[in-house]
């Protein structure tokens, strides 16, 4: 997608391709039956709330106005960088793009607009079908040895719809220290639930509108099936995940971004 107003990245070491902020303006969001409504980035985690509960859908008109965005990826190139897909290996399961085709070419998108004041001309497209065991999943891994450094973003902010057969809803999470098996107590696939890695994260609900959603760090919760772990450490971002129940899938992802508050 290309953005407005766009300056340079102070910390284009992080994504060369990417080094810019942008600030978005006059968008709008064309969606209905959305949840319009503004969460508070400086709220702390609440230890009762279900992290896989969705989040709800933001109005661009108003809940990006003066954001700063550094772009993760637009999927205006020729490949999805440092993207990933993968199932559950049912004997049904088909994935498209396939796991043993990672970075696939972003899609294009014929005649649509994600808001006005912008405008894209391709997306991620994931489709999934015949899940029968846990599901799929999709997402990136950053190239940096130590992750990237988040700290000194407040979120992340998407879009998101999915296509005529698919589920409605999917959650995000955060790959980083303190819920991965690398660095931490956890195990992943661990035969006692309680020992599993738990992430931070948030869940997305869907529409067959796109919907723009933005998503802060201070509102990312465990989901409550594995082990406790200490708060993230955003200083150590190795990746972001999706990940997506049984079922058939139909998903569309476009401009992934790190942004801050005004």
């Amino acid at each position: 997608m290309t953005m407005t107003e766009a300056i340079r990245s102070p910390h284009p070491e992080l994504y060369p391709k990417f080094s810019r902020i942008v600030t978005l303006r006059s968008l709008v969001l064309a969606a209905p039956l959305v949840l319009v409504g503004c969460i508070d980035s400086d709220a702390p985690r609440d230890p009762d709330a279900d992290p896989s509960e969705p989040l709800p859908a933001l109005d661009p008109c108003t809940a990006t106005a003066g954001l700063q965005l550094t772009m993760i990826e637009d999927f205006e190139g020729e490949q999805a960088s440092y993207f990933w897909s993968n199932d559950d290996g049912s004997p049904t399961a088909q994935l498209e793009p396939p796991s043993s085709a990672p970075e696939p070419p972003p899609v294009p998108i014929a005649g649509e607009g994600l808001c006005d004041g912008a405008n894209t001309t391709k997306a991620y497209r994931l489709q999934a079908s015949g899940l029968r065991i846990w599901g799929a999943s999709f997402g990136v891994d950053f190239p940096e040895e130590n992750g990237v450094d988040a700290s000194r973003y407040d979120g992340i902010v998407l879009w998101v719809r999915h296509g005529e057969i698919s589920g409605r809803s999917m959650f995000l999470q955060l790959n980083q220290p303190t819920t991965d098996s690398r660095f931490g107590d956890c195990v992943s696939d661990a035969d006692i639930v309680s020992e599993n890695c738990d992430a931070f994260g948030a869940g997305l609900g869907l529409s067959s509108e796109w919907r723009f959603f933005k998503i802060p760090f201070a509102v990312m919760e465990q989901r409550g099936f594995g082990m406790p772990a200490d708060d993230p450490q955003l200083a150590s971002i190795f990746g972001f995940q999706f990940t997506l129940e049984r079922g058939n899938w139909d998903i569309w992802l476009d401009d992934l971004a790190w942004y801050n508050e005004p």
